[in-house]
């Protein structure tokens, strides 16, 4: 109903997901997947567009050690498809207010990454502007292997990726049609010597280190802020005047 779409689009609004039992059951029998062969067939013949929703940034980490651990890696440094359309999904949680620091720290905290990202609020905005027509097939990839809305004994909702939520949300909030998922996502693809893949060269992604020292010194103003309340030294302007 009304009410409950107006609650989805805050969600978006704010960089929130919408759970994934709620996406799946919305999708169920709507939303299939296709082969990377298939999909780079249909390409060719001019009946699919394809969507990457990894992030840039992600692919440009130059520091080994990065991509083993401590930060979120993405497969984009293995490479792009050829004519794909790269609207990102996620991004890196921004701000610096009490709750961004927290929800920041969180994240560390809960998944052992420094990099935490949120939901773009502007992501179903910068699919529309590409494709104002809500009837285009819309292929979507990402990094994972493991997505799918297939369900198997004990797996009653499928298996969460980021291609499949960009799906729910392109469907449920743009209204698109026709909207299926890359099985495999990008390594399904990459790992078929058959398809074309070209070199991730993206001038403006940078690497992860080298764009985000001044949230990495947030986040350890943050932690500062933890460890001292038990000494009685309690550091809250920190929280605020963390650089952006």
């Amino acid at each position: 109903d009304a009410e409950e779409e107006a609650g989805l689009s805050t969600k978006l609004s704010v960089g929130r997901p919408v759970q994934w039992t709620t996406m799946f059951r919305y999708m169920d029998g709507t939303v299939a997947g296709i082969s990377p062969e298939d999909a780079f067939s249909a390409q060719q013949a001019g009946e699919l567009t394809l969507l990457d929703v990894r992030s840039p940034d992600d692919g440009a980490s130059d520091i080994e050690w990065m991509n083993q651990g401590f930060f979120i890696a993405g497969t984009m440094r293995y490479g792009t498809i050829p004519g794909a359309v790269n609207v990102p999904l996620y991004s890196l949680i921004g701000g610096t207010t009490l709750f961004k620091q927290i929800r920041r720290a969180s994240f560390s905290y809960v998944f052992g990454v420094l990099n935490g990202q949120e939901v773009r609020t502007t992501f179903v905005e910068d699919a529309m502007e590409q494709w104002p027509d809500k009837d285009t097939p819309i292929a979507i990839f990402c990094d994972s292997q493991r997505g799918t809305m297939e369900k198997a004994m004990g797996r009653d909702f499928g298996i969460r990726c980021r291609a499949l939520q960009a799906a729910y949300y392109l469907k449920r909030i743009g209204g698109y049609t026709n909207v299926k998922y890359i099985d495999g996502g990008f390594l399904g693809w990459y790992n078929n010597e058959e398809l074309p893949v070209d070199d991730f060269d993206d001038p403006e992604a940078k690497p992860f280190a080298q764009r985000n020292l001044p949230k990495m010194a947030s986040i350890l103003f943050f932690l500062i802020f933890v460890t001292t309340i038990k000494s009685g030294f309690v550091f809250i302007p920190f929280l605020f005047f963390a650089p952006q």
